[in-house]
């Protein structure tokens, strides 16, 4: 897939949000405030923020090479 925004055809653009909306960050973070809701012991906030975390890094690492040409692009318009 290009890593360029503008270069993504109206297909390639909504697989990337769908991509983007379904990745396990979201849905560990709706766990992790329900268990902070529910006042849960310090182990299972732990583990499910350790999990929350990596959906985090791992969602930032796939976006990095769009966020490099974004970046670029509007340094030079």
């Amino acid at each position: 897939m290009a890593t360029d925004l503008t270069e993504l055809t109206h297909t390639q653009f909504c697989a990337l949000l769908e991509s983007i909306v379904h990745n396990r960050f979201f849905d560990s973070r709706r766990c992790l405030t329900t268990l902070l809701a529910e006042n849960a012991d310090k182990n299972a906030l732990q583990e499910e923020f350790r999990e929350f975390f990596e959906g985090y890094c791992g969602l930032a690492f796939s976006l990095e090479n769009y966020e490099d040409t974004l970046l670029y692009n509007s340094q030079n318009t």
